[in-house]
Formats: C-alpha cells, structure tokens, sequence
C-alpha cells in the first residue's frame, strides 16, 4: 500500500475507521511475511532432517557391519583360546609322564 493510498483512506473515513483499515493492512502484512519466514525455516528444518535421519541410517550401517566382524572376531578368538586350553592340557599330561619318568629313576 502506497502512502497516497493511507492519505485516501484517512481521508476518505474517520479516523478511528481509518486506524483500524490502516492497522489491519500492517498486521496481515506482518502476518504474510511471518508465514514466509516460517515456511522458509520449515523447509531448512525439514531438509536439515532429512541429513541428519541419512547420516544417522548411514552410521547404523557401518556400525552393524562393525558389529558382525566383532561376533566373527569373538567367535576365532574363543576357538583359538579353546585350542590353546587344549594345547596345554596336552602339554600338561606329558609335563605329568615326565615328572613320574623322573621320580621313578
């Protein structure tokens, strides 16, 4: 609205009818431009989001991939302590042959 528009309007009603005309346009001008900013921020938020859920399902990925290799690690690791006991357990009943090859001469 121009400034010759609000000097019609003033002059046109009274003044009381005027300041509402005139506040009316300025509040529904306020409103416009507040509605403008909130969708521009919705849709920032929105896009914002929309990286953070990608990098989030991104990040899942890596760590349930990390995770697997972790269960397969753990899984050789047991084997190879399980071997290990049996290796000294082995180790241990010829240590026992010995000891007795050794009390009995």
């Amino acid at each position: 609205m121009e400034t010759t528009e609000i000097i019609n309007i003033f002059s046109t009603f009274g003044f009381p009818t005027a300041m509402v005309i005139v506040m009316g346009y300025a509040m529904w001008k306020m409103y416009k431009s507040n509605e403008k900013s909130n969708r521009e921020t919705v849709a920032e938020s929105i896009k914002i989001r929309d990286q953070y859920i990608s990098y989030i399902q991104m990040s899942n990925v890596e760590i349930t991939g990390t995770l697997k290799e972790s269960t397969v690690a753990a899984k050789e690791n047991a084997a190879a302590l399980k071997d290990n006991a049996a290796a000294l357990n082995r180790f241990a009943v010829v240590l026992e042959r010995l000891e007795k090859k050794i009390d009995n001469e």
